[in-house]
């Protein structure tokens, strides 16, 4: 097949961008049709089309208001249903399609169930149920929705395209505003009073808190926070690939990259660093091992990982001698020379009191824990909102402790078992981008755990990660097949 792949990601980049405009113009109204359009490619079987559908209505919900406002009904049911039903329609019509080649999911199942019982007597069940049904439905959409993608070759393609454009939209874009700081950094307290979206809301405080009010780079994004995990995703995915599936040298595809490296810094996120660390180590020792790189590719990668990373490492140098700008980025904070903690403690500073929460929640029921995505204020969060029990939002910080206090130690085994499962069928199945993307979705939920919060910006990572770490080894095994016949 002719690879085009930038004139198809430039009609996607465009699409996505008349879709916004359109969402803005009609105040939301264009968003139900969008969703509709949606559901429509996912029950006729164009699985490419409805999973770039899915993606661009996810990822709006995470951009700035100062590009997309999201104020007013019409956005609520575009952005909170309209996902829903692309993911039960591509669900839905999954079913229907045979294949080996799916991704190995089916264990999330059984941790689903898990979280069902634990939540009968939590915090809040209510809530719990409707976070429950929301992020199933999004679950099989992913699990059940991708096995369409085995036999559609050109649906592989459209979907790589609209990643492509997403990330060109994510990167550049954000890039683009920098010199803007009215639109790319959080003016919070005006923000707060004209955003709709509870979630957002309380994103935009717990960053005020975080950050002592100090604007940080959002980009195109909502908040720095929202910004920096996602940013490290597209960062991955761009990578993987850049290296495995176009074979290096595409210079488009490294513009992009060297243009994240400045802006992952601006957003002053420690997991973000974390995040590209784990990407570079999987990309230099782990997939070379076990995706066949020739050894042209191997020494090109090599070296350019070796010149980056001097070059790298002489920016840090300079920038901390100049300006301490490395120390104000792990610590978090313009005052380094009065900050009297040591590094691990300004490492945990800002989710240890998450992680208490979390770890009180199971000390209260050890052995199933209080419930899925609720905590002991909730009730009194969902009783004084407006919006819909459905967005009603919560704040856990790391994954590990958020699924002891969720569920306890039994839905810990599960998901352990899950992770488990995961990692031996992608290895099995030959699906090692997916496994390392999947790792890189897991270090991220470790400062920011949105695994289970589709309607927020976990959303937009698993399918960056998940989904589009699977399209990019089906495009791998297509290549294969085809060399195999010819031979």
């Amino acid at each position: 097949m002719k690879n085009d792949i930038y004139k198809q990601a430039f009609k996607q980049f465009c699409l996505f961008c008349l879709w916004v405009a359109l969402a803005r113009v009609s105040k939301g109204f264009i968003l139900p049709v969008m969703a509709l359009l949606g559901v429509a490619w996912a029950l006729k079987g164009d699985f490419g089309k409805a999973l770039s559908i899915y993606a661009m209505l996810m990822f709006m919900v995470a951009l700035n208001p100062n590009i997309l406002p999201k104020i007013g009904m019409m956005y609520s049911l575009g952005l909170r249903f309209g996902p829903l039903l692309i993911g039960l329609a591509l669900a839905m019509r999954g079913m229907m399609i045979p294949g080996r080649q799916a991704l190995p999911l089916g264990m999330m199942l059984l941790f689903i169930l898990v979280a069902a019982i634990s939540s009968a007597g939590g915090w809040y069940p209510i809530v719990s149920y409707m976070k429950l049904i929301n992020f199933l439905v999004f679950f099989l959409g992913v699990w059940l929705g991708t096995k369409g993608l085995q036999q559609d070759e050109q649906g592989v393609m459209i979907f790589r395209a609209t990643l492509l454009a997403l990330c060109t939209f994510l990167i550049a874009g954000s890039a683009a505003l920098w010199p803007f700081p009215g639109i790319s950094t959080l003016n919070s307290l005006k923000m707060i009073s004209e955003v709709d979206d509870v979630a957002m809301r309380n994103a935009i405080i717990r960053e005020m808190i975080d950050s002592g009010n100090t604007a940080l780079f959002c980009g195109v994004t909502y908040h720095s926070q929202t910004m920096s995990p996602l940013l490290t995703c597209a960062f991955a995915w761009v990578t993987c690939d850049l290296l495995f599936v176009e074979g290096g040298g595409r210079w488009p595809h490294v513009g992009l990259l060297i243009l994240a490296l400045p802006l992952l810094y601006l957003t002053r996120s420690r997991v973000a660093l974390l995040g590209v660390t784990v990407t570079l180590a999987l990309v230099y020792f782990y997939l070379p091992q076990k995706l066949a790189l020739d050894r042209k590719m191997k020494m090109w990668l090599g070296h350019i990982l070796l010149v980056g990373g001097v070059a790298l490492l002489a920016l840090v140098a300079i920038a901390e001698v100049q300006s301490n700008a490395i120390s104000r980025w792990l610590r978090k904070t313009d005052d380094v020379q009065t900050d009297q903690r040591s590094l691990s403690e300004a490492f945990t500073a800002s989710r240890q009191g998450l992680i208490e929460m979390c770890m009180d929640d199971f000390k209260r029921r050890p052995l199933i824990g209080m419930g899925f995505q609720v905590a002991e204020y909730t009730q009194q969060m969902a009783d004084g909102q407006k919006g819909l029990i459905l967005s009603s939002p919560i704040e856990k910080g790391v994954i590990p402790v958020m699924v002891l206090g969720e569920t306890g130690v039994v839905g810990a085994i599960v998901f352990a078992v899950f992770l488990l499962i995961f990692y031996n069928g992608c290895i099995n199945k030959r699906l090692y981008i997916t496994l390392a993307m999947m790792t890189v979705f897991l270090t991220i939920n470790l400062g920011e755990a949105t695994f289970f919060s589709p309607g927020g910006p976990g959303g937009p990572e698993w399918l960056f990660c998940v989904v589009g770490g699977y399209a990019l080894d089906l495009i791998l095994s297509n290549r294969q097949r085809r060399i195999e016949r010819w031979l």
